[in-house]
């Protein structure tokens, strides 16, 4: 398994031995396995011998080793699409990591510090108008 992201992981390589596995075949009722390229390698030689019973068999085999490469196919595009999902919320991040760099590197502290100032006094009157506001009662409104 690679990560690709802090919480994401593809597996890397393996499919070769998914898509280019043993074939089941079954001859006089015991199964064996036969490799991929045994199979075709049987399939070409029955097709320039003209022997339609093994040809009949080998078509069958590449039509299961047909499944094998498609599943193969679907796990590398799955991992791909993931790949580049990742790579959207990677650059997503970057843009955004770069724009609050930015905006750090950009500030006048000057203007930052007195707008903090304006909204410290601000607070800070607010905060006196609640409590003496907190303190009165009803009878105190109707005076």
């Amino acid at each position: 398994m690679v990560a690709i992201g802090e919480q994401r992981q593809i597996a890397l390589g393996g499919v070769g031995s998914k898509i280019f596995s043993t074939v089941v075949r079954t001859v006089d009722g015991a199964q064996t396995g036969v490799s991929f390229f045994q199979s075709l390698d049987e399939l070409s030689n029955a097709v320039k011998t003209g022997d339609t019973a093994r040809i009949q068999r080998g078509l069958g085999e590449v039509d299961a080793m047909q499944e094998g490469i498609s599943g193969g196919l679907a796990g590398i595009g799955a991992a791909r699409n993931g790949i580049d999902e990742q790579r959207v919320i990677i650059d997503a991040t970057n843009l955004r990591l770069q724009t609050t760099l930015s905006g750090i590197k950009d500030t006048d502290y000057t203007v930052a510090a007195t707008d903090l100032q304006k909204q410290m006094l601000a607070l800070q009157a607010a905060q006196a108008t609640f409590a003496q506001t907190a303190k009165m009662s009803l009878f105190d409104y109707i005076k």
